[in-house]
């Protein structure tokens, strides 16, 4: 709805429907209101969003009846009609509701739902303790209205969260907990106890402090990889460039924008640092400047095809000896519309660096003042050489040479050509979802056998591969953050480490007995992650096959859906999907998932097998 102004101008009033966003869904209220007066025994409906903020917002649904309806049968009444996201979170019933002059519902006069009257007995924290934990399930799970008694899992938590959640918990109380604690103490009332037990057993976190100035410093086990991968490459491959793009609706400033890009590099010193040999050993140098110009190309009114050709063209390979390890170009495709594209090398950045970097680059545009970093990458890398050095590791390396003692097993699936001599990375991507009704199945089974989603569909694929190899042994990796410590969460570089699971999806086992087994590989693998897989590889002393990857071909991993809208002031950000056709392992498989949908991303090896 809006009205002409006298000038000419159109001032906007609002949306004559009830149309809201939340979590990224479009839903309209009045959809969810008539299904509910379908209901025999309702008479009145409203359905409103509740909390403040995106990451809070919920439905609350009003409603007045002829008789007592409890929450969970309004709850498994609107199951059964509507898609899960638009079901309600809270439900109301109200003797009768509020009218105004008009006979309609007066909306503003409805009550706040009082935590009670929600779906469940809501139990508020009632020491400090329990305080804190609520805080930070909220803004770790991106919920509201956190109970007591709320399960970690059923609020939409997995694995790579629960290391989340121990990270803050080291962070906030000192407690040595474990990712595993997560797991069997899943309610919040029960991980608070646990963390009030162990408070007498302290976390003994190595804090990160800044590293004495030098010329050069040493790199990071992962940047190590990086560097030397990079180099057995042919020249001109782009495997480990790290490409993304959004489509920006609004008045872009250009010359703001990249003030804003320098002020962000000279902010970071992972993006002014290259890569260097230095008497046999691959080190960092940091740069003072490093200057990233914005490349500006003109594509007003061109297709889809021509853009996605352009990005091609962008995407190119880096020289890890020049800073900055990132490139950035804008693609103005019409007026007050541009296409970003951002491409940054792995050996400086990882999956979680770009939200952080997006995030940064949204409140600098804005011109608002972050608060100075006290350690950069470089202090990391330092300190974790050191460590590397120390008995906690010891630890780790131990548990890992149990686990790939013996015969290592080598995943033989039929391939469509013939293995070549020298690996390649040339790739493509199979992308499909579950229908729903199975989607509900596979959650229903995670809840049935006391698991996680990630740890049941693990489970599937591992059986699959065994399947079609006839394997009764299958070994795949797993990414995990590799952000543990506490003063790593906001930090951008490479992090990212794997985990190699090796389970035995023997026929004599139910999969049930196959998924508990999965589950407790999972946990201890995940509370030994702090081992570089570089340094796993090294220990065991595997044979380098150049047509294959060290201990495992193929990789199996969890991600968190994308958002899909980002606000700058006026701008508009939205993703632009590209296609960057490289495939690192033989086979990949990307899980993402979320309260409605399960979705898959399969890379393959587009030289060992064909659609």
């Amino acid at each position: 709805m809006g009205r002409w102004l006298p000038d000419g101008n159109i001032e906007f009033a609002g949306r004559k429907d009830y149309q809201v966003k939340i979590r990224g869904f479009r839903i309209e209220l009045g959809e969810i209101e008539h299904r509910l007066t379908e209901h025999r025994q309702v008479r009145e409906t409203a359905v409103l969003v509740k909390g403040a903020g995106e990451a809070e917002k919920y439905l609350c649904a009003y409603y007045t009846a002829d008789i007592d309806l409890t929450a969970s049968e309004m709850k498994a009444y609107l199951n059964a009609c509507l898609p899960e996201y638009m079901v309600p979170s809270v439900f109301v019933q109200l003797a009768e509701m509020p009218h105004n002059a008009n006979g309609k519902i007066d909306r503003n006069a409805l009550p706040d739902p009082s935590p009670d009257r929600s779906d469940r007995t809501f139990v508020p924290a009632r020491n400090e303790v329990e305080k804190t934990l609520v805080s930070i399930w909220e803004e770790v799970l991106g919920v509201s209205m956190v109970s007591m008694e709320d399960n970690f899992f059923e609020l939409g938590g997995h694995s790579l969260k629960a290391t989340v959640i121990v990270s803050r918990i080291h962070g906030e109380f000192g407690a040595d907990a474990k990712v595993k604690d997560v797991f069997q103490y899943p309610t919040l009332e029960l991980l608070a106890r646990r963390i009030q037990e162990l408070s007498g057993q302290p976390c003994i976190a190595v804090p990160i402090t800044p590293a004495p100035v030098m010329d050069y410093y040493p790199v990071s086990p992962a940047q190590r990889r990086m560097y030397v991968l990079q180099t057995l490459e042919e020249s001109g491959s782009t495997t480990y460039n790290m490409p993304f793009a959004y489509r920006i609706q609004g008045p872009l400033d250009i010359a703001q924008f990249q003030r804003t890009v320098n002020r962000f590099i000279q902010r970071h010193e992972g993006f002014r640092t290259s890569f260097q040999l230095m008497d046999g050993e691959i080190v960092q140098m940091i740069h003072s400047e490093a200057e990233c110009k914005l490349d500006t190309v003109e594509m007003t009114g061109a297709a889809k095809e021509e853009i996605d050709r352009q990005i091609l063209l962008f995407v190119q390979p880096f020289n890890l000896e020049e800073a900055p390890l990132m490139r950035i170009q804008l693609l103005l495709t019409g007026r007050e519309e541009t296409v970003l594209l951002i491409d940054m090398h792995h050996i400086v950045s990882d999956g979680l660096s770009g939200p952080i970097m997006l995030r940064e680059l949204e409140q600098l545009y804005k011109g608002d003042e972050l608060p100075p970093l006290e350690i950069q990458y470089k202090d990391y890398s330092v300190w974790l050489n050191e460590r590397l050095a120390g008995e906690e590791m010891k630890a780790h390396e131990e548990y890992w040479q149990e686990q790939f003692s013996g015969e290592l097993p080598v995943l033989n699936m039929p391939l469509n050509y013939s293995r070549p001599a020298l690996q390649s990375f040339n790739g493509q991507t199979l992308q499909f979802a579950l229908q729903p009704g199975l989607a509900r199945a596979v959650r229903e089974l995670a809840q049935d056998t006391g698991t996680t989603q990630y740890a049941l569909l693990l489970a599937a694929y591992q059986v699959l591969l065994s399947k079609y190899t006839g394997q009764e042994e299958i070994v795949v990796g797993s990414p995990v953050s590799g952000r543990n410590h506490q003063d790593l969460q906001d930090m951008l570089g490479v992090f990212i480490n794997t985990v190699a699971l090796r389970n035995f999806p023997q026929r004599h086992k139910t999969f049930r007995q196959f998924v508990q087994e999965v589950k407790e590989s999972t946990l201890s693998a995940i509370d030994h992650q702090d081992l570089p897989f570089e340094r796993l590889v090294e220990l065991l002393d595997v044979e380098r096959d150049t047509s294959r990857n060290p201990l495992f071909d193929t990789m199996f991993n969890l991600t968190d859906r994308e958002e899909q809208e980002i606000h700058i002031g006026e701008l508009l950000l939205t993703p632009y999907e590209l296609k960057h056709n490289i495939s690192k392992f033989d086979l990949m498989l990307d899980v993402c998932m979320d309260n409605v949908e399960i979705s898959f991303d399969l890379q393959y090896n587009t030289d060992l097998f064909f659609r």
